[in-house]
């Protein structure tokens, strides 16, 4: 089971390291690039608006069953099944609720289609998570690990194919949105496959009483999913509705924060791995502290150096990426990563609320964040564009963070010292000023600084126990759950 463990940790991580990226760079940006401003800031509109009724489509099945299935492989047929129907029953629901938000928002008909595709495409990505969290609920760990890259690898094959090769076919939006529904489709059939193949029996039914039990059961994931989403997608919205030059403000906003989430997706990662241990700490009524201190010093010096030499050399970076590169956009991703340090610590607090049960008062904590969000953004959009939207979000994120640290400070008895906070205060100033000096100097190219400056970051952090070689190599010898780590894993791939 170790050695497995081991194994399927290794597998995800390099699946993050190289098809995630590559994904986001080469392929969804450059399609940005193709695209004209206009087109593409209407797709990402809709795009957000079709994520925060993503509630509607899951009411929280999917968190539920991760969680479920593995205790309850017995169940499995029953619950499949009857799950599966609920979900084509949701799916009309949903499909109404975005057609109806679409008319009543007033867009342009011309852009109906690319809504139904949108659309079709969220409720094929809903069906397909699902689906995972069976085949990762039976142990199937390879093959889930096998699926949660095959959406992205058959994007990259068919989009790279066509943007990288000269076959002579020119890339254009519509041809995107149909690419992620193949991509969606054919992972599907695979799971049903491997699903079939173990002998799970798919017989649809549909009962009443079935939904509403399992409503009681799934309510508390939707509440938490729909606020997260609502305060991490509504400023795309807000910046349609408030700014008169929203196609070019959206534009600019999603160039900058595709970064944001590349980095976010390796911050996970190590939440991912932390997250059973911190739950069976909390089983085992064990002191989190130094688990928590060592999470906490570990996740600041990589969210701190990356958030930093991102913001300083922003412009280069973006200039490798984007056709319509701007210091307009440098200045976005400045506040984006300034919001990806908070939420990267917040991760550590946010975990162990949810390892604790206490999802309740996390959605406390993330409904206050949504309120203080959306005000924000009416006073900031006008003024500021994009930027303002940016400001917003870093300014939800760093609450959502001193949020989560109280509540954890509260409910799980966490006492992180002042000594330490000082410590992270001190390295992330020197950091800065690391970073800011080399930023300086003319004798050699940006990347090179910046490679520069992540080595004498990682030097610090030992000279400062920040990182301790012992702590970090105890992380991988802890006996975990591999199912736990998995799923998580998994579910940000």
């Amino acid at each position: 089971m170790k050695r497995e463990f081991l194994l399927n940790i290794i597998v995800l991580i390099g699946i993050n390291l190289l098809i995630k990226p590559l994904y986001i760079f080469a392929i969804e940006a450059q399609v940005q690039n193709a695209s004209a401003p206009q087109e593409w800031s209407m797709f990402i509109t809709l795009l957000s608006m079709c994520y925060i009724f993503q509630i509607v489509n899951d009411v929280g099945i999917h968190s539920f069953n991760l969680q479920f299935i593995p205790k309850n492989r017995n169940l499995v047929n029953s619950y499949i099944s009857q799950i599966l129907a609920i979900k084509g029953v949701l799916a009309i629901i949903y499909f109404v609720a975005i057609a109806s938000s679409f008319w009543a928002l007033g867009y342009a008909s011309m852009y109906w289609k690319m809504l139904c595709m949108i659309g079709v495409n969220q409720i094929l990505n809903s069906l397909l998570l699902y689906l995972r969290s069976n085949i990762s609920g039976l142990g199937l760990y390879r093959w889930d690990s096998f699926l949660s890259i095959l959406d992205k690898l058959i994007l990259i094959i068919l989009i790279g194919g066509i943007l990288y090769t000269s076959i002579g076919i020119e890339i254009n939006l519509y041809a995107f949105i149909i690419a992620q529904g193949v991509s969606f489709f054919i992972p599907i059939c695979v799971a049903l496959g491997v699903l079939l193949v173990k002998k799970v029996v798919i017989r649809l039914h549909l009962s009443r009483s079935f939904f509403l039990a399992l409503l009681k059961q799934t309510y508390p994931y939707a509440i938490i999913f729909l606020l997260m989403t609502a305060y991490s997608k509504v400023d795309i919205l807000m910046l349609d509705a408030l700014h008169p030059q929203a196609d070019i403000e959206i534009d600019a906003y999603s160039a900058s924060i595709r970064i944001f989430d590349a980095s976010n997706m390796f911050a996970y990662l190590f939440v991912a791995l932390i997250l059973p241990m911190v739950a069976r700490l909390i089983a085992e009524k064990k002191d989190l502290n130094a688990l928590i201190d060592f999470g906490l010093k570990l996740m600041f010096c990589f969210a701190i150096v990356i958030a930093v030499s991102a913001s300083v050399y922003s412009e280069d970076f973006l200039a490798l990426i984007y056709d319509r590169s701007t210091d307009y956009i440098a200045d976005i991703l400045v506040y984006h990563m300034i919001g990806f340090v908070g939420i990267a610590i917040a991760y550590i607090y946010g975990s162990s609320l949810v390892a604790g049960g206490n999802v309740m008062r996390l959605n406390v904590v993330f409904f206050n964040c949504l309120i203080m969000n959306i005000i924000l953004n009416f006073i900031l959009i006008p003024k500021y564009g994009a930027i303002g939207a940016a400001m917003a979000s870093a300014a939800t994120q760093l609450l959502s963070m001193l949020g989560q640290i109280i509540v954890a400070h509260q409910l799980l008895a966490i006492q992180t010292s002042v000594k330490l906070w000082l410590k992270i205060i001190l390295y992330g100033w020197l950091i800065c000023l690391l970073f800011y000096m080399l930023d300086q100097l003319s004798w050699s190219s940006w990347w090179i600084s910046s490679i520069i400056g992540i080595i004498i970051a990682g030097i610090l952090a030992l000279l400062m126990d920040m990182i301790q070689r012992q702590e970090l190599l105890s992380l991988f010898r802890k006996k975990i759950d591999p199912r736990s780590v998995i799923d998580e894993t998994s579910k940000n791939v």
